[in-house]
């Protein structure tokens, strides 16, 4: 509920409004709006503006949506944006996600060895929790698309769409990848703090020779079964 005496002229109150997720949300949206650069996540995907032409497209929506999420996890959690030793973005475009430039956001720089999360550990944790927003996304997509029109029906009358009834599900396969992907993040981080990789065996220069890379090792020590 408001409080009255810090009610404004809208819907939402003074102390609303001067909460990190509202202004950054705010933030977020206004640069993915007017700015030519628009705003980029935490993988480093890029959202550019939209093309105006009279309605909204489902992936215009979706991409609300997203950002959105994105201003309240950046709120939530304090995952850092990975970089390099001079500060550049390690994400899968090279740019620099929008949190840490406008300072919702620190930057972690990425190392080796306990403690720390290396290049190959990063990897990883992205594949995961790609990983686990993919299978979010496709349980709530079967849920929404068998059910969603019958109780929408049932609740607000035949007839209501929100758009349609695919635009509702895109709005929720994103809500539940988008949440499951930075949760996912923030529970892998101490996890990998814990691997020490400082010893990584050196790689060959014939590439015949070399050995798997650090990330798919990782992934088979992580596999296997420990010995007690």
């Amino acid at each position: 509920m408001l409080n009255p005496s810090t009610k404004t002229d809208g819907l939402l109150s003074t102390e609303d409004t001067n909460k990190n997720a509202f202004t950054a949300a705010h933030s977020y949206l206004y640069l993915y709006f007017t700015d030519k650069t628009g705003f980029v996540d935490r993988q480093g995907t890029k959202y550019s503006a939209p093309a105006f032409s009279g309605s909204i497209a489902n992936p215009e929506i979706t991409a609300v949506v997203g950002i959105v999420l994105e201003a309240v996890y950046d709120n939530l959690l304090d995952t850092p944006v990975w970089t390099d030793a001079k500060t550049n973005a390690v994400t899968t475009s090279g740019a620099m996600p929008t949190a840490f430039t406008l300072g919702y956001a620190t930057n972690e720089v990425l190392a080796s060895g306990t403690n720390h999360i290396s290049q190959d550990k990063l990897k990883v944790m992205n594949y995961l929790s790609q990983l686990a927003g993919t299978q979010s996304k496709t349980v709530a997509g079967m849920v929404i698309r068998l059910f969603g029109k019958f109780n929408l029906d049932l609740v607000l009358g035949a007839g209501f769409s929100f758009g349609d009834n695919q635009t509702l599900a895109q709005v929720i396969d994103e809500i539940f990848q988008s949440s499951a992907q930075r949760l996912s993040m923030e529970v892998e981080i101490p996890i990998f703090r814990l691997i020490d990789d400082s010893s990584s065996p050196v790689r060959s220069s014939d590439p015949a020779n070399e050995p798997a890379n650090g990330a798919a090792s990782m992934m088979n020590q992580l596999g296997k079964p420990r010995v007690p």
